[in-house]
């Protein structure tokens, strides 16, 4: 198994083969002195699905941002699963410091912003300056053949199935128990609630419709035919127009049209028989933008008189709110002088004291655990989860039985 970065930093992955005996692998971790000394924080692991000679082919590593484990130290082992086939590689980059927040927030600065040069890459750490906060890295390649992945059914059944269960989801499933959780839900409640939310969407679109196409009637548009959002709310919900915003200027097409306007730049505007003020701001009411209210009708040369009248109402509106907003903050702001000055200062300094020195024993704790647990002199051959469930915490239990018993009966999809 091919290794590049710390010596440092030893991981355990299937049992030291270069070729992968399962998509979903522990992968164990084992420090040096120095690294546990310097209290390591966070890690983070990466797969890229490039061999070590492409990532080098410009001499230097990107480190991407996309598709990475945020995993703290102390849990001893985490699981990786592998989406693709071919020749990997993991980058398994961990920060070391005093504050665990710093220590998140400088490695998360690393991701997608670092390249790992010859130099870096030699003695496995990052040169950058993060705050005086150690980043120190490791590269591991090896292989995962395709027979390790789930396959998906191909007949026009299968199909349908896998189509309907993952009809609500952008992603497709990451793997077998996924796919299951999914396809449960797909025919049980999927079609039920399927139904109610066409009929609320429907519904719903039927008065949106009718009730926006009479106020924007007497505000000076002409809506569109009946019959076309009743098609989009009931049947189908992308060609429902939900917009009056959209707008095409070298077609002078528009979701909601303007009263005899033609396409050859000449243009005359029909107002309604009768205007209904509406004295609320029209970018509240009908999302008329700025753009589309007042711009569009100065470049077709139609002044609307109601539009006026509802931008002196936004105007107005605009500087009622102001003056209740400042009434209030000038009454917060008398009663914090009225309100009277906390007692316990000595008491909160003391506490603080507690709780600094109780962080600090955590630590050492910390320290402790990883250097009787992780330490670069007791790196095994493989990982034994068994072994490892008798050494952390009982979050961490569960986490891992969860994982190993997943890693047995579901084999991730192939992306």
């Amino acid at each position: 198994m091919k290794e590049l970065g710390s010596p440092e930093v030893k991981l355990v992955l299937n049992g030291g083969k270069n070729i992968l005996d399962s998509a979903t692998v522990p992968v164990e971790w084992h420090f040096s002195d120095d690294i546990n000394n310097h209290n390591p924080q966070k890690i983070v692991v990466i797969d890229i699905s490039e061999s070590q000679e492409e990532m080098m082919e410009d001499d230097y590593i990107h480190i991407p941002t996309k598709n990475y484990l945020l995993i703290k130290p102390t849990e001893l082992v985490s699981y990786i699963q592998i989406q693709k086939p071919g020749v990997h590689n993991l980058i398994f980059i961990v920060s070391c410091g005093p504050d665990p927040k710093i220590a998140s927030a400088v490695i998360r600065k690393c991701l997608g912003s670092i390249y790992l040069y010859p130099k870096d890459i030699e003695v496995g750490r990052i040169s950058s300056d993060f705050y005086g906060y150690s980043i120190y890295f490791k590269i591991v390649e090896f292989e995962i053949p395709k027979e390790l992945f789930a396959k998906r059914s191909e007949t026009p059944f299968g199909n349908f199935v896998w189509r309907w269960t993952n009809r609500w989801y952008s992603k497709e499933p990451a793997d077998q128990c996924a796919y299951r959780k999914r396809k449960f839900f797909a025919f049980t409640a999927q079609p039920i609630l399927l139904i109610i939310g066409r009929l609320i969407t429907g519904i719903f679109g039927t008065v949106y419709g009718i009730v926006l196409s009479i106020i924007l009637l007497l505000t000076g548009f002409r809506p569109i035919l009946p019959h076309k959002f009743l098609y989009g709310a009931w049947i189908n919900l992308d060609e429902f127009k939900w917009s009056i915003t959209e707008y095409e200027w070298y077609s002078l097409k528009t979701n909601w049209r303007w009263w005899g306007l033609s396409g050859n730049g000449s243009t005359r505007k029909y107002m309604p028989i009768y205007c209904v003020p509406i004295f609320i701001p029209s970018e509240i009411l009908m999302g008329i933008s700025f753009y589309k209210g007042v711009i569009g009708f100065i470049h077709f040369g139609m002044i609307n008189p109601f539009v006026i009248l509802e931008w002196m109402a936004l105007v107005i509106s605009s500087v009622i709110i102001l003056m209740l907003v400042r009434k209030v903050s000038k009454g917060v702001k008398e009663y914090r002088k009225r309100r009277p000055a906390p007692v316990g200062d000595v008491q909160v300094v003391k506490a603080s004291k507690k709780v600094l020195s109780l962080r600090e024993r955590r630590t050492i704790d910390k320290i402790n655990f990883l250097k009787a647990n992780a330490s670069i002199h007791q790196v095994p051959n493989k990982v034994d989860v068994n072994e490892i469930l008798k050494k952390v915490n009982i979050r961490t239990q569960f986490k891992l039985s969860f994982w190993a018993t997943k890693a047995k009966v579901c084999r991730p999809f192939a992306r």
